[in-house]
């Protein structure tokens, strides 16, 4: 198959860049003779760089050929997403393709082919009080859904919302779950040893990894760890990894709450760090109101550290019975599973024995086999009717 991709994500970083990052190099090993074609947005300079950067990460001259589209993004949201107006070169620039797979929503508008769109969550939707553009994300799903030929849901959560919050058929829908990287295994003591010594810490930690948006709920955390060390005296801290940069009050927080001392924000820690830290973690912590995947905590269980999670969205999904959870509105819940997970050696040991079996379950193998059967499906159904319009095939003069 010829495929198009929206290459936007290879030059980013978060969920949604992992997603295409480990995705895209299982799609290679797949073979079959597919031709990946990706489209770059480059028209903001600063994008150019980082396109370069990608070019090279990602070369393969039999299987791979990049596009640069010096459009801006702004008029494509506005033709494609606002309204429906077929921008010139889009038809000529497809037609080659047998297919084209959605990353980012923005789907074009009269695609001469079968589009399918990954959708990895509707939050916005299930939680409008907290977005003020919910209306605006709404129209563009919608038309995101409508353009679409069939939707991948990179879970079980994810195609339940699709199904009652937009009405999509369940027969539009399949479900794909992402891998996990085999980058996230056990580390080594001393190499756990030498990160921590790096970034001035020590040992015993709880770490949490993620945003700082109201749906990964903070809140709940520290207070819960409050409680905890208010009962404990081991003195374990709390890393916060990741981008806090929606949490502006949280030095104040820390303060009224009496956390300054033990409450750490080391910022977005790149994999090679992060392996280490999950490793020498007491336990991940994931106190979400909401999540359609949730990479830390499979991360967590493939380096073999025990998971405390809200049973919320596709966490119990994903982690089944070998993660701990708690409400995410009790915070003494989680003071409590703290505690019992930071003294109760054999619980923490059997949670890690047993996340590390299920975290090998999630391959990008498999999610690249998957992800290329809903191509070929949707490229299958749309080759009758294009024979019928008079169009030729890919590859036919």
């Amino acid at each position: 198959m010829e495929i198009g991709i929206d290459a936007l994500p290879l030059m980013g970083r978060g969920g949604i860049s992992r997603h295409l990052i480990d995705l895209l190099p299982a799609l290679l090993d797949q073979g079959g003779g597919h031709r990946f074609h990706l489209f770059a947005r480059v028209f903001r300079r600063a994008r150019r760089r980082r396109y370069l950067a990608a070019t090279r990460a990602f070369h393969h001259p039999a299987a791979l050929a990049w596009h640069a589209v010096f459009v801006p993004d702004r008029l494509l949201e506005f033709a494609w997403s606002r309204h429906d107006i077929v921008l010139p070169g889009t038809r000529r620039c497809l037609k080659g393709m047998d297919v084209l797979l959605d990353t980012t929503g923005l789907v074009p508008a009269g695609s001469p082919r079968p589009v399918v769109s990954i959708v990895h969550d509707l939050v916005p939707l299930r939680f409008p009080q907290w977005y003020h553009d919910h209306a605006l994300v709404r129209r563009r799903l919608e038309k995101q859904i409508r353009r679409s030929s069939l939707i991948i849901a990179v879970s079980e959560s994810t195609s339940r919302d699709l199904q009652h919050i937009l009405k999509v058929p369940a027969e539009n829908i399949r479900v794909v779950h992402h891998g996990i990287d085999a980058r996230f295994r056990r580390e080594s003591p001393e190499r756990i040893e030498a990160v921590l010594r790096t970034r001035d810490l020590s040992r015993p930690y709880f770490l949490y990894v993620g945003g700082s948006g109201p749906i990964k709920n903070l809140d709940t955390l520290l207070e819960g760890f409050r409680r905890f060390r208010q009962s404990s005296k081991d003195g374990s801290a709390l890393l916060l990894g990741g981008d806090l940069r929606w949490a502006p009050d949280l030095p104040r927080d820390l303060e009224r709450l009496g956390l300054g001392g033990d409450v750490r924000s080391e910022g977005f820690i790149g994999d090679e760090e992060l392996v280490a830290l999950y490793s020498g973690a007491t336990a991940v912590v994931v106190p979400s109101r909401h999540e359609s995947f949730g990479f830390p905590a499979l991360e967590a269980m493939a380096c073999g550290t025990p998971v405390v999670a809200t049973r919320v969205g596709a966490l119990p999904e994903l982690l089944g019975d070998d993660a701990l959870y708690f409400d995410p509105d009790r915070p003494n819940e989680l003071a409590e599973i703290l505690s019992q997970i930071s003294t109760d050696e054999k619980l923490g040991l059997d949670l890690g024995r047993r996340g590390v079996a299920r975290a090998s379950t999630f391959t990008w193998a498999r999610a690249a086999r998957e992800t290329l059967d809903v191509l070929a499906e949707a490229s299958r159904e749309a080759s009758p009717r294009r024979r019928r319009d008079g169009e030729e095939e890919p590859g036919e003069h």
